[in-house]
């Protein structure tokens, strides 16, 4: 029984909604919406409970960890918050679940302390997720309708229709069967999974089965590379890639599986190891290894000799790679908890990725972090690393570490009975089963080379450390050596003296836009009619010149001389054109017609002012063209 049941239960109340733990929610709800739950119609009620179910979960899924997305987890948490603002439209505005937050965590803060820690990035996720599904929200429930006003009898939303509303609205599959199902129709789900597939064939994105080489009953993979980048291993089992066999002769690629081995499998944000297999004094290098059944862990090789189950075969990792990497791990970790120290708890990771030239690092953040902020987080990994702190690994039940205020991944599965805590002490302690440093010193430096944003909510780091710290600081001291040469400057004196080069190159810019167009103007000014009608033609052709600038050219110009006037550029981008129309013969429509039949060229009108232009023509046969049009 869950709580709110055995709440209602003692309460003696109908539902867990009539209970306390809903009940400063429903008030907030009614409070936003003018409607009181007490008076509310069933429809309306239907939408007050799944509010506030849904500003619970939400809430609470992001002060854990979780952010919204379009995959796995995250895109369970947009769906909710999706669902939730078609219901709020019920009781009068989609927006009204994103102010339920802050009412949420004031009620309940309290009592769950990371909330707290996580208000404005919970505040200002779930107004952003809903801002960016109203519009499409408004306009997917219109299209829907459409399709109730045209269904057949049969009252059925097809595949294709459903798809529509997922792909161009965001309208999750779950989300339209709701619809529907409050007007009495149904979705054909089937159709719409047919149309998810066609469009994954179109994208490339072609679905595939991966078929396991390795039986599921084989012994476990011992892994022995937390400790050794070598090891003696015998072959337990080769495959041919085809079907398992008793040896892989000489010049054939395949597949074994060993008992042990010191070869990391990707897991975790961290990449897997390169190395080789040795067997009788030949060396062969490991294509790939992966993981198969969660216990066996397979490596594909190009036989250089036969190789034969029960053989002993020595396998090598790279040592210099694994220790890189290791670098980029250990620093990953001390970023989190240099992270957490100067922006609050409230970060959390969000992904990673760990290879032997960088370190990636996803988190949770309402905001870009600042210079100053970035500053700060990278003298607190450099202060750690040069403490030289002993790095210790050692592996606990689940419930113990969390107890002990170990950081856990969300959205990970972890092994209630025994989990491997990398800890640095007095830094940081998380759940992890990649490889590490034995020692902070280890890492040697660490240097943020990229802050950016992935999407609402989330921003990435992107460091390295060890020799590929060393290489960009290198490469940042040879362009300031560079620059202090061509410029006569002292190093401290670079910032203000390009500052001022760019201020002093943005107004010769500016004075040079301002010359072009005194050009282009004096030059129609002075240029000869073309018609010998009874409306003039003044024409110009140019490379020179912003198309931005035509229309105040030929605004200009229109208070000095009567008639249609022409600019035509030939641009590095292209044709540019724009035309002051002065007389009755042309419409702006008819112009616009002929440049894009006769010549591919693109335009709008503005009373009788054109501009546009495309691809590179024939300015020569463009020209000539423009002329006769107003000549005859």
């Amino acid at each position: 029984m869950g709580l709110e049941r055995l709440v209602s239960f003692l309460q003696g109340v109908e539902s867990a909604f009539d209970c306390d733990v809903f009940g400063p929610i429903l008030k907030s709800i009614g409070r936003h919406s003018g409607i009181s739950y007490e008076r509310a119609t069933p429809e309306q009620k239907v939408a007050f409970r799944v509010l506030a179910d849904h500003i619970r979960s939400t809430c609470l899924a992001i002060a854990d960890g979780g952010m919204p997305s379009n995959e796995g987890r995250g895109y369970v948490i947009r769906k909710i918050i999706r669902r939730a603002a078609l219901f709020a439209q019920k009781l009068g505005s989609s927006t009204l679940f994103a102010d339920l937050a802050k009412d949420f965590i004031g009620s309940f803060g309290e009592i769950y302390p990371e909330l707290i820690a996580n208000k404005t990035l919970i505040e200002k996720t779930v107004k952003d997720e809903v801002q960016k599904f109203e519009q499409n929200l408004t306009q997917g429930v219109a299209i829907f309708k459409t399709y109730l006003a045209n269904a057949t009898k049969d009252k059925i939303i097809s595949g294709e229709q459903a798809f529509k509303l997922y792909d161009t609205y965001g309208f999750p599959l779950e989300l339209t069967c709701l619809l529907a199902e409050d007007e009495d129709f149904t979705v054909d789900i089937s159709g719409f999974e047919a149309a998810m597939e066609q469009q994954r064939l179109q994208s490339g994105k072609k679905t595939t089965t991966t078929q396991s080489i390795a039986p599921a009953n084989l012994p476990e993979t011992k892994f022995v590379g937390y400790d050794s980048y070598s090891t003696n291993s015998k072959i337990i089992f080769i495959s041919n890639g085809r079907e398992p066999v008793k040896e892989l002769a000489a010049g054939e690629e395949g597949y074994i599986v060993t008992d042990q081995t010191p070869f990391y499998v990707e897991g975790g944000g961290q990449v897997s190891d390169f190395g080789t297999l040795e067997y009788q004094g030949t060396i062969m290098p490991v294509q790939a290894v992966k993981r198969e059944h969660g216990t066996s862990i397979v490596h594909k090789v190009q036989a250089a000799k036969n190789l034969a189950i029960g053989a002993t075969v020595t396998l090598h990792i790279d040592k210099e790679r694994r220790a890189a990497i290791q670098r980029n791990h250990t620093a990953t970790h001390l970023l989190q908890s240099a992270l957490m120290n100067v922006l609050g708890a409230h970060v959390k990771q969000a992904g990673s990725y760990v290879s032997s030239d960088v370190a990636r690092f996803d988190f949770t953040h309402h905001s870009a972090p600042t210079a100053e902020v970035l500053k700060e987080v990278e003298h607190l990994v450099n202060a750690a690393i040069m403490r030289a702190i002993p790095v210790t690994c050692n592996v606990t039940s689940y419930q113990d570490a969390i107890s002990k205020g170990v950081i856990a991944f969300f959205g990970d599965k972890y092994n209630p009975d025994a989990v491997r805590v990398v800890q640095v002490p007095g830094v940081s302690a998380e759940l992890c089963g990649g490889t590490h440093v034995k020692n902070t010193g280890e890492i040697g430096c660490f240097k943020i080379t990229e802050s950016s944003a992935l999407s609402s909510g989330i921003r990435r780091i992107t460091a390295v450390t060890g020799f590929g710290a060393l290489e960009t600081f290198d490469q940042a001291l040879s362009i300031v050596h560079t620059a202090t040469n061509l410029f006569k400057a002292k190093p401290e004196d670079l910032p203000t003296l390009l500052a001022e080069k760019q201020e002093r190159l943005l107004a010769l810019e500016k004075e040079l836009q301002k010359k072009e167009k005194e050009l282009l103007l004096a030059q129609l000014l002075s240029s000869s009619n073309r018609t010998s009608g009874s409306t003039a033609l003044h024409m110009i052709v140019t490379t020179e010149g912003n198309p931005k600038d035509f229309r105040d050219i030929l605004k200009d110009a229109s208070k000095k001389i009567n008639g249609t006037l022409v600019i035509l550029a030939s641009t590095e981008k292209g044709t540019a054109f724009a035309l002051q129309i002065n007389t009755n013969t042309l419409t702006p429509e008819m112009i616009i017609k002929n440049l894009a039949e006769q010549f591919g060229l693109k335009g709008r009108a503005q009373g009788n002012f054109i501009q546009g232009g495309g691809s590179a023509v024939d300015i020569k046969l463009l020209e000539n063209k423009i002329t006769s049009w107003f000549a005859a």
